[in-house]
């Protein structure tokens, strides 16, 4: 960054030839007057002048205007003449008085080797004629002054300090007598760091002339850092601004200012974001109460000071005549009534003024200083801070009798109706456009689509299909439907077919040997079956039975145990009950709890018909045994024996306790006896385990389980074995036949699989049982194969949703098959645009206020609300600007203001009076506070204002014109920074400025690249557009420009009297006898000039004439200086090297070049012809309001420009061909073309088949027209309502414009033809009715 800063410096500070402020090596002619060479013209030394000068003689007579006896005299008054046009260029360009008397010089070498010839005071003049004179005026309002870019180079070189003082000292308290004075000049010297030698002639009694002095005499004469001073004195031009910009340059270096370049544009963003407040600062900038317009302001202007006001710094590209100033002067309003201060800067003089021009004519003036000269300035702008704390009492009058509290509170409810307007507003325009719902916005469905044409809601599909690409589904549907009236026909002999989508072309040779083979092969498997099992199965059967194959594995292993065959084949054989698996298992715990009740075994001697009788016995023993009195019974009981042998067999003892046992075990017995009797009901169990062991019934119920779980599986199976009688056949016979069966059977399934892949499971069994005419079934298929595989590959790519609408479709015309394709394709279109469009008003239910009359209303209130907040914030603005003069001013104990009390002695000084530098360091938040916005050049903002940032918003205009290197300070002063310009107008030049380039061209840094702010700001900021045209009176006066250098963005309105009365605005006039003889064009310039006299009879007095070279431009000015005609104070005679930010009503443009006296055309164009030479050609034809000139003495197609390298010449003869056919034929506009319109037909073209209308304004999308006249415009919802920047703009800035000046018109919403075709054309015919009327009126 350092070495950025330093080549920037250096640009700054030229010790080159080129830097006249330091080494002039001769007197230039037309830009010096050799003050030798006035010696004794009116008998006076030249010396004298010098002496007059010093005494402060305010008119000193130099030399006669023209004397025939002296032709040193007459040659002196020739330079005089063209210094004098050369200081009032370089004043009204740039606001500078750089017309200096400089005296005397200093001459030597720099330390570094440079050579120096430069003026050592420069006294501040002015020319003037009078009494036949040339007059030498001493300027009243500035002082004298040292060469400050003599010292300041002397300083940066020699490596020697000089102080403040000595840099600014004005020699206003020097002695008025010339000894004296230069006596103590001397001394003064002779004090400081400045080491010069003097000699006798320094200070003489002649002037010396100035000789004209090679390099070699430098080196010779002098040392390297040896000066001297000589009695030479020259009148000319001695530009000083940028000596004021160095000393900044030197404290940026210094202190490291400044990183590099993207943190010192971004700085302000940086800062928001490290707070976190950038959001909140952002939004709250958007917000209507925050926007403070006191001028008119379009969209795009509003969309940069929303940008700038949320604390971005920002690039605006602003065409001619798109409000710059404008948009200035709102930002200065909006800025300074918030408390903040504004730094608006700008080369251009004619810029600034209009800028301060725009602030006086709403009164903000009083709180702007404006400085083009701050040497010169400093009185002007001493006593407009004098006014401002003498108006401090009227200002509280003024703000007391306005009232400020119910002003605040007009704004804020003006504020609120404008959001409230635009809320709904700018929710109808989202919503109009969005596509986001279903890829169409609702503006087309509108048009794509007939409420009275048949339809219906496609309910819970239409949300699927994304309308952009249903163009594609129709296609598809459309091909489906064609084929579906024979392919899916009812009749269809392969209606019932599995898709063909798959198929290759053999699967046709494929399906042709299935069809072939299938009943052979079906016949083949019934045989088998029946020979080999003797049972005949159909073949359904036969496949089902294969697929039980695991079933009947299972069943078979179940029954392989002989037990579980021999109960199974009971069970199927009786066909009587069989129990549960849950009732068998209750069987078998009552079973098995009769070998171990009681924990006693069962008894197993004993018949089942005597066991009732032996445990009577038994108890009846025991009871006798048990009573001593019976005992004698038990011994003569006939049972005894029997009992005996039980307790025997039974391994018990003869006792009681053998008899309890005994009875145990008999119960036990007695249990098993009656559950064997209970399992009696199943018809099939008659046979149990004759062993009483608890192993033999374990194993006699689990064959039980097995066979019921058998009977169960058996069962399930069907016919799989049902259809052989089991019972007659032992388990290895059955094993045997099931064995062959599945063989046989499993020859099915793959065969049937390969059908399967071609044919449906419906087809088959038609086959299979005979239902199909296999030949017409194989001739149909050789026939439709290619079609139906074609067809169903289509039907395969229908999405669900795709079929759901089909069927809807289908249902409500009672069968698609009915009606032709066409009708289909329009019902599904018309259908699923309204079902889109039904759901798309219930989301945005504020889209059918074009229909209501709400919509007219918001933009009624929308337009009152914009005007009466613009005419309060005037007033506003006002308020707040005198309150912040006083708001803070502190008074004494005595009631005494002490505020601006030290200010205010400063600025009344008559003596000693303070640099404006100096007052503004000391007093800078006072005079802020009376002068909140400042507007000079870059120059003199490092001349007035401290290096610190203290304005918090610095505005460039016309930055292409704005060196890099005088931006970079001034922007240093600010904290945010605008910068405005236009990279299609003219690029920095300054022909008395010298300017230093780099020898290498590699390896810069990308800053170093580009000469302008502009263009550097465009590396590191956001860029903004200015899109409207506010200049021209009529269309041809932009249209060229807006067509080819702005790609037609530009947006221009008309005065509707101008369409009117076709009125053009360019005039081309060929100057049929013109010649180009030594770079002019004499026949030219005299057409010109009697074009510009005729419009001066005629009452005009706005008036610019713009030429094409300097040269011109002086013949011109010489020719008009001659004739006897009051010109206009406003008349312009400008080159366009210099025309830009001037404008006026009207502008006669001199193309200067013409065949030579030989009649030939060289094509030298000057600079036209070098890079960029367009753009001034650009801003040439821009300058006039309401209209412009051409004059030429070629045509265009004399312009051979093919082989030209830059695009100058052959945009010249563009325009000359624009011209040439607007002065001829006549201008016709033509109509906006939106190449990025993606919202398909529009409203127009319906309306333009139905009515006399045209496409022909590119502000409007139709013109009414009678006789070739425009008479009103409709305007309707497509690319120009599209196009708007901002709703506000739509409904507000826009219609606002028109009615101002004087256009009808009326706008149509497409919703009102969707929703009412027949009453929506009548609105049309009435409104054009109307129009035709009005004008009969």
């Amino acid at each position: 960054m350092q070495k950025t800063l330093k080549t920037y410096q250096k640009r700054l500070a030229n010790l080159s030839a080129r830097n006249k402020s330091l080494y002039l090596p001769k007197a230039y002619t037309g830009q010096y007057v050799d003050l030798a060479h006035l010696d004794h013209l009116l008998n006076v030394p030249s010396v004298e002048i010098i002496q007059q000068l010093i005494r402060g003689k305010k008119n000193i007579p130099i030399c006669p205007i023209a004397d025939s006896r002296d032709a040193q005299a007459n040659k002196a008054s020739a330079q005089l003449r063209k210094v004098g046009k050369t200081a009032k260029f370089v004043l009204e360009e740039g606001g500078r008085h750089d017309l200096f008397l400089g005296y005397p010089f200093v001459h030597g070498r720099l330390m570094t080797g440079g050579n120096l010839r430069g003026p050592l005071l420069f006294f501040p003049i002015r020319l003037v004629v009078d009494n036949n004179n040339w007059i030498l005026q001493l300027r009243e309002d500035t002082e004298v002054t040292f060469n400050k870019t003599l010292l300041l180079a002397i300083s940066h070189h020699n490596n020697v300090r000089f102080s403040d003082d000595f840099l600014e000292m004005t020699f206003e308290e020097f002695p008025k007598d010339p000894q004296e004075f230069l006596t103590k000049l001397y001394h003064t010297l002779e004090d400081s760091s400045l080491e010069l030698n003097f000699n006798q002639d320094t200070f003489g009694e002649f002037i010396k002339e100035f000789e004209h002095l090679k390099k070699a005499h430098f080196i010779d004469e002098y040392g390297e850092g040896q000066m001297k001073i000589f009695s030479e004195a020259l009148i000319g031009i001695f530009p000083q601004s940028d000596s004021y910009l160095m000393p900044d340059y030197d404290n940026l270096l210094e202190n490291y200012a400044i990183k590099d370049l993207e943190e010192f544009f971004g700085n302000t963003e940086d800062h928001l974001d490290e707070l976190g407040l950038s959001e909140t600062f952002g939004g709250k900038a958007h917000q209507e109460e925050e926007l403070l317009s006191p001028y008119p302001m379009d969209a795009s202007q509003e969309k940069v000071v929303k940008e700038i006001k949320a604390g971005h710094s920002v690039i605006v590209q602003g065409p001619p005549g798109s409000g710059k100033s404008q948009l200035i002067c709102n930002l200065i309003a909006d800025f300074t009534t918030r408390g903040k201060n504004v730094l608006v800067i700008s080369q251009k003089r004619a810029a600034l003024d209009v800028v301060y021009q725009r602030m006086k004519q709403i009164q903000l003036g009083t709180f702007c200083a404006m400085v083009h000269d701050h040497r010169y300035d400093r009185g002007y702008i001493y006593q407009k801070i004098k006014d401002q704390i003498d108006a401090l009492d009227k200002f509280k009058e003024d703000n007391n009798s306005l009232g400020a509290m119910q002003l605040e509170r007009n704004f804020a409810l003006r504020s609120k109706q404008i959001d409230s307007a635009l809320t709904q507003l700018d929710e109808f325009r989202t919503a109009l456009f969005d596509t986001q719902e279903c890829g169409v916005s609702a503006k087309e469905l509108y048009l794509r689509c007939n409420l009275k044409s048949p339809h219906t809601h496609l309910k819970g599909c239409y949300q699927q299909f994304e309308l952009e690409k249903v163009v594609e589904y129709k296609k598809r549907l459309k091909t489906y439907l064609e084929f579906a009236r024979v392919l899916d026909h009812e009749d269809y002999i392969w209606k019932d077919r599995i898709p063909f989508n798959h198929f290759e072309s053999n699967a046709l040779t494929e399906m042709i040997d299935i069809l072939d083979k299938i009943i052979p092969f079906r016949d083949e498997i019934i045989h088998q079956i029946k020979e080999n099992i003797q049972v005949e199965l159909s073949f359904d059967e036969c496949l089902w039975i294969s697929k039980q194959e695991e079933q009947v594995n299972k069943f078979m292993q179940i029954i392989s145990d002989p037990l579980t065959y021999k109960m199974f084949n009971a069970m199927i054989k009786k066909r009587g009950r069989v129990p549960t698996i849950q009732d068998w298992n209750n069987h078998h715990r009552g079973c098995m709890s009769s070998f171990s009740h009681k924990g006693t075994p069962i008894e197993s001697t004993v018949t089942d018909k005597e066991l009732g009788e032996v445990i009577q016995w038994v108890n009846d023993a025991i009871r006798n045994r048990s009573n001593p009195l019976m005992i004698i019974k038990w011994q003569f009981s006939k049972h005894k024996k029997l009992i005996l042998d039980l307790l025997d067999k039974n391994q018990l003892p003869n006792t009681i306790k053998g008899l309890q046992q005994l009875r145990d075990r008999l119960e036990n017995r007695m249990n098993l006896t009656h559950q064997k009797n209970d399992m009696k009901k199943y018809q099939w169990l008659r046979e149990f385990p004759e062993e009483l062991h608890q192993e033999a019934w374990e194993e006699w119920f689990e064959a039980g389980s097995k066979a019921i779980e058998a009977r169960k599986i058996y069962v399930s199976l069907r016919s799989s074995v049902q259809f052989i009688e089991l019972y007659n056949f032992s388990y290895d016979e059955l094993w045997t036949k099931i064995d062959i069966l599945f063989k046989t059977i499993n020859k099915i399934p793959p065969i049937r699989q390969r059908w399967e892949k071609y044919l449906s499971h419906l087809e088959i069994e038609d086959i299979l049982s005979n239902k199909v005419d296999i030949d017409k079934f194989k001739e149909t298929l050789e026939e439709d194969f290619d079609e139906i595989c074609r067809f169903d590959a289509l039907k395969e790519s229908f999405a669900p949703h795709e079929w759901a609408a089909l069927r809807l479709i289908d249902g409500h015309m009672d069968g698609v098959h009915k009606h032709s394709v066409e009708e289909v394709l329009e019902y599904f279109d018309n259908s699923v645009n309204i079902s889109w469009l039904y759901h798309i008003e219930t989301k945005h239910p504020v889209l059918r206020i074009v229909s209501n009359g709400a919509l007219e209303q918001l933009e009624e209130n929308l337009q009152e609300a914009i005007l009466e907040k613009r005419s309060i914030a005037n007033d506003m603005t006002l308020v707040r600007l005198k309150e912040r003069t006083y708001d803070k001013v502190e008074y004494n104990r005595l009631n005494n203001r002490v505020t601006y009390r030290d200010l205010y002695h400063q600025v009344n000084k008559k003596r000693s009076i303070w640099p404006l530098r100096k007052s503004f360091h000391k007093f800078q938040d006072e005079i802020l506070d009376l002068l909140p916005c400042w507007l000079t050049s870059p120059e003199a903002a490092s001349a007035i204002f401290p290096l610190i940032p203290f304005f918090d918003l610095v505005i460039f205009d016309e930055a292409s014109q704005c060196f890099a290197e005088k931006g970079i300070p001034a922007m240093y002063r600010g904290t945010q920074v605008a910068i405005l310009g236009d990279s299609q107008q003219l690029p920095p030049f300054d022909l008395y400025k010298p300017r230093w380039e780099e020898d290498e061209e590699f390896d810069l840094d990308p800053a170093l690249e580009v000469d302008s702010l502009l263009d550097l700001g465009k590396q590191f900021l956001s860029e903004h557009y200015l899109m409207g045209h506010y200049r021209s009176e009529s269309f041809d006066l932009i249209d060229f420009s807006n067509r080819y250098f702005y790609k037609n963005k530009l947006r221009f309105i008309p005065f509707f009297d101008k369409m009117d009365k076709k009125d053009n605005g360019i005039s081309f006039h060929h100057v049929e006898d013109g010649v180009w003889k030594k770079g002019v064009n004499q026949e030219e310039a005299v057409a010109v000039v009697k074009k510009a006299k005729q419009l001066v009879d005629d009452g005009e007095t706005s008036i610019g004439i713009i030429t094409f070279n300097h040269k011109q431009q002086e013949l011109i000015q010489e020719i008009m200086d001659r004739i006897n005609i009051n010109w206009p104070k406003d008349t312009i005679v400008k080159n366009i090297e210099n025309i830009q930010g001037d404008e006026r009503d009207h502008i006669l443009i001199s193309v200067t070049y013409a065949p030579n006296e030989k009649g030939k055309f060289n094509l030298q164009f000057g600079v036209l012809n070098q890079e960029g030479g367009e753009r001034r050609l650009n801003v040439a034809i821009t300058r006039a309001r309401k209209k412009e000139y051409v004059f030429s003495s070629i045509l265009a197609h004399q312009l051979k420009t093919e082989e030209t390298k830059n695009e100058g010449p052959k945009m010249l003869k563009e325009f000359l061909h624009f011209a040439f056919e607007v002065g001829e034929k006549g201008y016709q506009p033509s109509s906006f073309v939106d190449e990025q319109w993606k919202y398909g037909k529009t409203l127009k073209e319906d309306i333009i088949q139905n009515t006399d209308t045209l496409e022909m304004m590119p502000f409007s999308a139709l013109t009414v027209m009678e006789k070739e006249t425009p008479i009103g415009l409709l305007m309707t919802d497509d690319e120009n309502y599209h196009q708007f920047i901002s709703t506000k703009e739509a409904h507000g800035y826009f219609p606002i414009e028109l009615k101002k000046k004087g256009w009808n018109f009326g706008r149509f919403y497409s919703r009102n033809k969707w929703k009412n075709k027949k009453k929506f054309k009548k609105h049309i015919i009435e409104f054009i009715d109307n129009l035709e009327n009005e004008r009969f009126m």
